[in-house]
Order: structure tokens, then C-alpha cells, then sequence
């Protein structure tokens, strides 16, 4: 809702405070950007921290998970597929 409104305002809005809401909002995306490309290192630390006090034990759980997730895309790829593609353009994918 305030999004529409603040289009509907911006509609009628000089060009200066058009050009200072798109320089906000380029800041803004520069900002969330940056973020994103420290992210994986902050994971990594996470993690590297969560093994030294813990130990390898730890990612067990996570193994076990991460095939489930990998047979879980195995069996959409390599059956599910096939299958909706030969019943949508009845022909051997």
C-alpha cells in the first residue's frame, strides 16, 4: 500500500526529487550488494567456528540433509521431468 502511494506521489514529483529517490535508491542497492558478496565469508566463519568448538559431529545432520535434498532433485530431474514432458508434447524427451 505505501509503495503504490509513494508511486502515485511520484508521479507528480518534481525531477529533483525524482533524481534524489533514484540516488537513494542506487545508494541503498550498493549497500545490500556489498552485503551479499561479505555473506559467504560470514558463513564461512560461522561454520569454521561452529567445527572448532564442536567438532566434525556436527555436520552429520547436515550430510544426511544434504543428500536427501540432492536424491530429492535427482528423482524431479532425471523421472518427474521426462515424464511431464512426454505427457505435454507426447515424445520421448
Amino acid at each position: 500500500a505505501w509503495a503504490i502511494g509513494l508511486g502515485i506521489a511520484m508521479h507528480s514529483a518534481s525531477d529533483t526529487t525524482k533524481t534524489l529517490f533514484n540516488d537513494v535508491a542506487a545508494g541503498v542497492s550498493s549497500i545490500v550488494r556489498f552485503v551479499i558478496r561479505l555473506a559467504p565469508i560470514g558463513i564461512f566463519g560461522l561454520v569454521a567456528n561452529t567445527i572448532a568448538q564442536t567438532g566434525f559431529s556436527v555436520l552429520l545432520g547436515y550430510s544426511q540433509l544434504l543428500m536427501v535434498l540432492i536424491g530429492s532433485m535427482l528423482l524431479i530431474a532425471l523421472v518427474m521431468n521426462p515424464i511431464l514432458v512426454f505427457y505435454k508434447i507426447r515424445r520421448n524427451p
